[in-house]
């Protein structure tokens, strides 16, 4: 589905609202180009400092999880993009095209936690 639309893609400035490593992968993948150096349309990086702090509470229900990953990804994306608008106030940089966000939610049984911090925290959450 995006691959007749790749050529388009990598004549634009894609920036990637993440800093997640398997994200980044997953672009690549899709041959979307990361060469900030060499490319004027390449993808950049730049890791949002949106907190990823929603009230858990107003996101109950069987889609749940999903509303909050999609508003933390949003929350994300609005962030880079007034960081782009200030930077290309202050330096005449080029706006991005595109600003892609994600996020990834963990439920069980109902809840929605926190990202752990460690494997062992990561068990101590699920048990």
């Amino acid at each position: 589905m995006l691959l007749p639309h790749l050529g388009l893609l990598n004549q634009r400035k894609i920036v990637l609202a993440s800093a997640s490593p398997r994200r980044q992968q997953l672009l690549q993948q899709l041959h979307l180009n990361f060469e900030v150096s060499t490319m004027p349309a390449a993808m950049d990086v730049v890791v949002s400092s949106f907190e990823e702090l929603l009230p858990k509470a107003q996101f109950s229900g069987p889609e749940g999880a999903a509303r909050y990953a999609v508003e933390t990804a949003k929350g994300k994306v609005l962030d880079v993009v007034a960081m782009a608008r200030q930077d290309a106030a202050a330096t005449g940089a080029r706006l991005p095209d595109l600003v892609i966000g994600a996020d990834t939610v963990v439920e069980h049984q109902g809840l929605i936690l926190e990202k752990a911090d460690s494997p062992a925290a990561a068990a101590d959450m699920l048990s």
